[in-house]
């Protein structure tokens, strides 16, 4: 039988062309608690507890379990109150937030403009990863105890989808009482569930937060249980050890497909897009001619339909068709590598070699 479940707030490992995500058979209710305990398989151990230093996908799978977010996305991603119960742009570069005021942190400690103005800081050090993407922000303003003011650099389109994918509030006085490193290892929230034991490289066991003012958790027990191999997180899934996977390799999604018991997902691209970036510094690629070369040289159709067995589809710029940036005027670069020889040939650089450098365990395949 094929039967689905929802938990409060489950944010799966991101699944797009290159990964899927699979349940099995569990019912779905609305009953808090109704669920026992939920055993999610994901492919990396986290480097971190602390959503202000590290915003890998994997990593704000399990974020979103511990914080609440300023903002959340719907079903079909669109932008939704969470701990903001309303915004307004009040200029071109002037946004203002509404927070709830009857939210605290699993501490006890009250959440409120500090809260967003300190998480907004720390996103900001020179040691977060989010710095690249929270520099566009030039001052965090509170307004009064439950509204704050964030300001960017000049007009910026996509600042409401900036905060709900990555801004996590954490609280000021823990944060400052056990520093950088006792957060990571300890963190405290507003979310849905909080931490109950870390076994690095092995088990996140989250238990819920009897005080969550956003809704009501569907489970008693949330586990992450780090399983690298793809082949070792299908056969948990399909034995009932876990029941949920994440980062499928297509390749292998037919033995989900195949079995009566379980489902398999792809998300939307937005969550996870498969890019190539070019370093134009670099001498070889200084010439656009080169870097059109590249892109008319990759068979990117083929790709999908074959290495993903069509889970994807074909991007031809850097944000997906359900970002706010999505320009739906630029299409994708044809496979033409007729075109892309006679481009190198015009650059002199027909005997060109490059050194590719990609990460290993974020993406299937």
């Amino acid at each position: 039988m094929n039967r689905t479940f929802s938990l409060a707030r489950l944010t799966l490992a991101a699944a797009v062309a290159c990964g899927l995500a699979a349940a099995p058979a569990l019912a779905q209710s609305d009953e808090a608690g109704k669920l026992g305990s939920i055993t999610i398989a994901i492919e990396l151990d986290l480097d971190t507890l602390d959503p202000t230093q590290n915003i890998n996908t994997h990593q704000r799978s399990v974020y979103g379990h511990i914080f609440d977010p300023l903002l959340t996305r719907d079903k079909d991603g669109n932008v939704e109150p969470a701990l903001a119960t309303r915004w307004e742009r009040v200029d071109e570069t002037r946004w203002r937030f509404w927070l709830r005021d009857d939210v605290t942190f699993t501490n006890g400690e009250k959440f409120d403009a500090q809260s967003v103005k300190f998480t907004v800081e720390l996103m900001q050090g020179a040691s977060s990863q989010a710095r690249s993407y929270y520099n566009e922000f030039t001052a965090v303003e509170i307004v009064d105890d439950y509204t704050v003011d964030l300001v960017t650099k000049g007009p910026y389109s996509a600042t409401l989808a900036l905060i709900a994918d990555y801004l996590n509030a954490v609280p000021p006085k823990y944060y400052q009482e056990v520093g950088a490193e006792g957060f990571a290892a300890n963190p405290v929230g507003t979310g849905p569930y909080m931490l109950d034991t870390w076994t690095r490289g092995d088990r996140i066991t989250l238990k819920p937060n009897p005080d969550w003012a956003l809704g009501t958790q569907k489970a008693d027990e949330v586990v992450f249980w780090v399983v690298p191999e793809p082949s070792s997180r299908i056969s948990a899934l399909l034995n009932g050890e876990a029941d949920v996977i994440g980062q499928v390799p297509a390749i292998q999604a037919a033995q989900i497909e195949d079995s009566p018991d379980v489902r398999i997902e792809g998300a939307g691209v937005a969550l996870w897009p498969i890019w190539g970036g070019l370093i134009v510094d670099r001498p070889e690629l200084q010439d656009v001619r080169v870097r059109h070369a590249i892109n008319y040289a990759v068979n990117k159709q083929a790709i999908v339909d074959r290495l993903l067995r069509g889970y994807g589809r074909v991007m031809g710029q850097p944000c997906p068709p359900d970002t706010s940036c999505w320009n739906p005027d630029i299409e994708p670069y044809a496979y033409d590598p007729e075109k892309a020889k006679a481009l190198l040939e015009e650059a002199g650089a027909t005997g060109m070699s490059l050194e590719i450098n990609f990460p290993t365990g974020v993406v299937p395949q």
